[in-house]
């Protein structure tokens, strides 16, 4: 969107008579005349952000940390905090960060990713596949568990590990690559999710280094796997840490090949823990809970 085009933004959106402006953590190079616009008409503006943006770790990739530091794109994100009426954060912890880097902030949490619903009803007794989903800035996550996973592998020929997303950068031993497929990551969140329910995962991965970044996250892979029918297995880091207490999921911490093939081979356990995940999901994170949380934080008169 092109500053110069300030005034036919502005028209379209005094167009629609909102009751509420939303920006997203992204911001766009037209939010401080938006928010001029807003203030004096009693518009409610709510800045929604997902993630800890402003603590970055030293080790996510050189271009994510270019594109997110770059000082336009960390001003304007100040100014949203500072100035919209309400800051819509992801998680409580990430609301926890917010408010001691901005005391004057008006601060609401919630969910982030809503539970659908099991996709496809699935057996987990046919399936041999480990799953998961990340992009380049989630492989630092993966390594948590990277060796256990790579002499799972090698020791146990006949599964296979699938990841969605781009992991390149990892180099795959000779010996099991035969057993690694890359499935490309697809535009759009709907396909997103139809995709995931093809897939016959019998857990989906989620490790997590356990730095400040990673507490504010929320638990998006835990619904997202819980719905394709996949078994959670996580790191007990703030994310996971309610499902895993609720046996809704199994922690990764200090999982080595031996006690993953245990765990695979239990079947009775990963479907009792998936029936957990279900209740769990449909319980924490619905779509009826999430359009409550939706009601209040955008109704005019809502937290702010």
């Amino acid at each position: 969107m092109e500053a110069g085009r300030g005034p036919d933004v502005l028209a379209a959106i005094a167009g629609f008579q909102p009751q509420t402006v939303v920006f997203s953590r992204y911001g766009g190079p037209l939010y401080d005349q938006i928010l001029d616009w807003a203030k004096p008409r009693r518009v409610k503006t709510v800045f929604h952000i997902d993630d800890n943006l402003f603590d970055l770790p030293p080790d996510l990739p050189a271009a994510k940390r270019k594109a997110h530091l770059a000082p336009l794109v960390v001003g304007c994100r100040e100014a949203l905090a500072r100035r919209a009426d309400l800051v819509y954060c992801s998680t409580k912890p990430l609301e926890d960060f917010m408010r001691g880097r901005f005391p004057a902030a008006r601060t609401f949490s919630g969910i982030y990713c809503p539970y659908p619903g099991v996709g496809r009803a699935k057996s987990l007794n046919s399936s041999k596949t480990l799953g998961f989903m990340g992009t380049i800035s989630h492989i630092r996550d993966l390594k948590v568990v990277l060796p256990s996973l790579l002499r799972f592998l090698s020791e146990h020929p006949d599964w296979r590990f699938e990841s969605i997303g781009d992991l390149a950068e990892i180099r795959w031993p000779p010996a099991v690559r035969r057993q690694v497929l890359a499935t490309p990551a697809v535009r759009g969140y709907r396909r997103f999710r139809e995709m995931l329910n093809t897939k016959d995962w019998v857990v989906g991965l989620a490790p997590l280094v356990k730095d400040e970044f990673n507490r504010c996250r929320s638990a998006t892979k835990f619904v997202e796997y819980s719905a394709m029918g996949a078994v959670t297995v996580a790191s007990r880091v703030e994310p996971y840490r309610e499902a895993l207490e609720a046996g809704a999921a199994v922690s990764c911490d200090e999982l080595d090949a031996d006690k993953l093939f245990r765990l695979l081979g239990d079947r009775v356990r990963l479907e009792r823990v998936h029936t957990a995940a279900r209740e769990f999901c449909e319980r924490r994170y619905s779509t009826a809970v999430l359009a409550r949380q939706l009601d209040l934080v955008l109704a005019p008169h809502g937290p702010s």
